[in-house]
């Protein structure tokens, strides 16, 4: 893997784990509010929901991780792959709460928000990390993007540059 690829990655794996727990912690503040259930569960359910929240997070991310394409411009694809991201961890999440029977399984506000939080802000994180790694925020030489100069002819320049501009790691 190379040095970009890396960063690329870890980045992600970072962004997308804050984006977990901190769709978790929203929907457990909004359902500790206005439910008082919450109190009523051991504390050992809750230890145990939140290892198998984070092990289903990071054996998914590390063995089935669809990453964000720096090079193409395509929103739609990015916005199916932090689905499928998304759908996945929480599918691994509820197989572990019910191989493991934790009690938790039937507060099911508290998986959807969950859910719906993690696939907002992983969605914004992926955004402003794309724009950040591709410089597009500033005129700041990009972290990840490289300057390309073209010489052409006047017939196919303007194929071959719109087609250039689609790549993300060039700056033409």
């Amino acid at each position: 893997m190379e040095k970009r690829a890396k960063t690329q990655f870890w980045l992600e794996f970072f962004l997308d784990g804050l984006s977990l727990w901190l769709g978790f912690a929203i929907s457990f503040v909004i359902l500790k509010l206005f439910s008082e259930r919450l109190d009523e569960r051991p504390i050992s359910e809750w230890i145990q929901y939140i290892v198998l929240l984070g092990a289903s997070y990071i054996a998914t991310f590390l063995l089935f991780h669809t990453s964000i394409d720096i090079h193409q411009r395509n929103r739609l694809v990015e916005v199916v792959n932090i689905l499928k991201n998304n759908v996945l961890v929480f599918l691994v999440f509820l197989a572990l709460l019910l191989l493991f029977k934790n009690e938790l399984m039937v507060i099911r506000r508290l998986y959807a928000m969950s859910f719906a939080f993690y696939f907002l802000f992983t969605s914004i994180s992926r955004y402003y990390l794309k724009r950040w790694l591709t410089g597009s925020f500033s005129e700041q030489k990009s972290k990840i993007a490289s300057y390309t100069g073209v010489l052409t002819v006047k017939d196919r320049a303007e194929n071959f540059v719109s087609e250039l501009k689609e790549d993300w790691s060039i700056k033409v």
